[in-house]
């Protein structure tokens, strides 16, 4: 689709047109969807086809309507939409209700995030089906940057510090501590691992509830940068075991926004090493990253007193 001309009506052989698939999703507590109809409006314009399951838009509050407005066509039956589709595009991996849609056309692209060190079955579903699979987080710029994964680790960071301030308070089960704390009594201690794009979207938040913040990078020029940026209001401590181990020790919430590279190999150890000294500290904490090789421990509030 690179390359098409907006407004294009007639394709030609170098250009033809894409059927484009989007479906509604059915994973657990998933309520995006995979295209606005601003979206559907750019691919109509070029000349493409937009299929869009009926009610794919209600966990977004875009009702049909929307998409009919912008040229799409809502199909009431997942299979015809994964069926007719050159492209399907989605926001999660595939589950197990949706593995036989894989298989139903050849030659198929399939455009979602994956996550597949997190999933063997899954992985096995998408090699079954023969067809195209192009996983957002992989997808890399010259620069190196992650563009796709970007946005949702903005979204992550930004909601780190408020889930955590929540399980602070008594309400929250915490030990009724308020982030911001008030004249006469400290504020919360804040301590980030990381200061890539979840890491700083998460100082962004934690610095404007007023908590005392503290983030953690191994590269010393990128901690010139945040030093910049906050202009003094949070401290950057150079990362290393003993300066985590120090940090944590008298944390109130403690925010992990490493990237993981080795992840998609399904090798997780950094994850599990930080899981374990939270968990070990008993403090509430969150995970964030594309990738979660432990959706069993995030969003969890860790044991309210130190294990052994």
């Amino acid at each position: 689709m690179r390359g098409l001309p907006t407004g294009a009506q007639t394709h030609t052989k170098e250009h033809p047109t894409v059927i484009i698939g989007v479906p509604k999703e059915i994973k657990q507590d998933e309520y995006h969807v995979a295209i606005t109809p601003a979206g559907v409006r750019e691919r109509t314009s070029a000349g493409h086809i937009v299929h869009v399951e009926q009610g794919a838009g209600e966990g977004s509050s875009i009702p049909d309507a929307e998409y009919v407005r912008t040229g799409a066509k809502i199909l009431p039956d997942p299979d015809e939409v994964w069926g007719a589709a050159d492209m399907v595009l989605k926001v999660k991996e595939p589950v197990q209700p949706e593995y036989h849609r894989m298989s139903l056309r050849k030659d198929q692209v399939l455009f979602t995030y994956l996550h597949l060190a997190a999933s063997r079955e899954c992985t096995d579903a998408l090699v079954a089906a023969g067809n195209v699979a192009i996983a957002y987080e992989t997808v890399r710029l010259p620069d190196n940057s992650l563009p796709l994964l970007t946005p949702m680790s903005e979204v992550a960071g930004r909601m780190a510090p408020l889930v955590a301030s929540h399980h602070l308070m008594r309400a929250g089960g915490g030990r009724g501590t308020l982030v911001c704390g008030v004249p006469g009594v400290e504020a919360a201690k804040i301590v980030i691992l990381g200061a890539g794009v979840s890491g700083m979207a998460a100082a962004t938040l934690a610095v404007g509830l007023h908590a005392s913040v503290y983030i953690l990078d191994k590269n010393l020029e990128r901690l010139r940068q945040v030093d910049h940026h906050f202009r003094g209001a949070l401290e950057t401590i150079a990362s290393s075991t003993h300066a985590i181990e120090e940090q944590c020790a008298d944390a109130d919430i403690v925010i992990g926004a490493v990237l993981v590279t080795t992840i998609f190999t399904g090798n997780a150890s950094g994850y599990v090493a930080v899981a374990v000294a939270v968990l070990l500290l008993g403090l509430p904490f969150a995970f964030l990253t594309g990738d979660d090789p432990l959706p069993r421990l995030r969003g969890r509030r860790a044991p309210a007193a130190p294990i052994g």
